[in-house]
C-alpha cells in the first residue's frame, strides 16, 4: 500500500519502467518460449500491482475512501 508521496512516485516511475521492460521482452535471445511467456505474465502482474495500488492511493488523496471512520461512530452503542 503506497502511504505518502514519496512512495506514489516512486511506484508510478517504477511502472513505467515495468511497462517498459514488458515491451522490450521478445523471444528472439534464445531463451525458451516458456520462459519468455514466464517472464511477460510476472511483469504484467507487477505492473497490475502498482496500477492498483496508484489508484487506491490517487482515490483516498482525492477524498474518495470508502472506510468508515470509527471514531465518527462512537455514538452508536451495541447490544
Amino acid at each position: 500500500m503506497i502511504k505518502n508521496e514519496r512512495q506514489y512516485l516512486i511506484t508510478k516511475a517504477q511502472a513505467a519502467r515495468f511497462v517498459r521492460t514488458l515491451e522490450s521482452l521478445d523471444g528472439d535471445d534464445g531463451v525458451h518460449d516458456v520462459i519468455h511467456k514466464a517472464q511477460r505474465d510476472a511483469v504484467r502482474s507487477q505492473i497490475s500491482d502498482m496500477k492498483a495500488e496508484i489508484s487506491e492511493y490517487e482515490s483516498l488523496k482525492a477524498g474518495n475512501s470508502n472506510q468508515i471512520n470509527l471514531k465518527q461512530s462512537t455514538n452508536y452503542r451495541c447490544c
